[in-house]
Formats: C-alpha cells, structure tokens, sequence
C-alpha cells in the first residue's frame, strides 16, 4: 500500500507515522520539522540551501550540489556557503547560471545505510571520516553558519574536492 496515495492518509496519522519512526528520510519542507519536535532522526536529502541546516546532531545531511556557469564543474562548499543565504530560488541561480543537481539513488542509499549503522551501533568513524567531516565545519564555521547534523561520509568522500577548494 501506498500511504501518501491511500484511502488511509490523514493529518492525524501523518502525526503518528512521524512521531514513531525509527528514522524520517526528508527533503526541507514541514515534515522533517515535525519530526524534529519528536526527537525524531532525520536523513535529509537534496537539501537547498547549504547555509541553513536547522537539523539536529545525529542527523544526516545530503545536500544539492551546483554547477557553475557553463556546467564545466561543481562550486565549491565555500563558493556555495558564500551565496546569499536569504535568495535561493530558482530565479535567483537561473540568473546566476547555476544548475541545481539533485542526489542521485546511490547518494540517498549511502545515508540511509549510514543512519543505520549509527542506530544499530555498527557504524565505524574512522581519522579519515572524521577529517572529512571537520573540514566541511570549518568551512561552515568560517561563513558563520552553525551544522549540527553532519554530512553524509560517502557524499563527502565522493565529493571531497569541494572541501579543499580544488575545482
């Protein structure tokens, strides 16, 4: 069955599911709010923009990427922390000649699985994974934006030249 289509949706248990989930796997709209206010863990993906992450710690953060003018290469997570916080529209990056990039089906997985781990107690943190993680924060940190949640480890493998600035 399929509850966001079924006979059974309804505000009450949109509650209930929320409130009880092991884990919400969420973009930014109002549902992983709620889950928020229930504790709930949160694995949020294609998430825009970059500057705001009102998650909380545990959670899991797998951002859009953009590309560049011209579609040759991917901003840097500076170059994308550095953008006004308070435009992110589609006319805005239009104008800008940036291309959103939604996660791809492996970027989803790799959180997931990762969410997993770290609830069952079997996710390993290594010098490397925690490196990764430190540098996206200092970058964070140094365009004033507070990360609560953390990045998912293998987006941040898969993409760690945008952490050094290299293009």
């Amino acid at each position: 069955m399929d509850y966001a289509l079924g006979d059974k949706k309804s505000d009450w248990m949109d509650v209930f599911l929320t409130a009880n989930c092991r884990f919400l796997v969420a973009t930014n709209s109002a549902l992983f709010q709620m889950a928020m206010s229930f504790g709930v863990p949160i694995v949020a993906t294609n998430w825009i923009p970059l500057s705001s992450f009102p998650m909380q710690a545990g959670d899991i953060v797998v951002p859009k990427l953009l590309r560049g003018a011209g579609g040759d290469r991917f901003l840097t997570f500076d170059e994308m922390l550095a953008l006004p916080r308070d435009v992110w529209s589609g006319y805005f990056l239009e104008r800008k000649g940036l291309k959103v990039v939604d996660n791809s089906p492996e970027d989803i997985a790799a959180a997931v699985e990762e969410m997993l781990g770290r609830l069952d107690g079997t996710w390993k943190s290594s010098d490397e994974r925690m490196a990764r993680s430190r540098a996206f924060q200092d970058i964070a940190g140094a365009r004033q934006v507070v990360v609560n949640a953390t990045m998912c480890d293998q987006f941040l493998a898969r993409h760690s030249a945008l952490l050094s600035g290299q293009r």
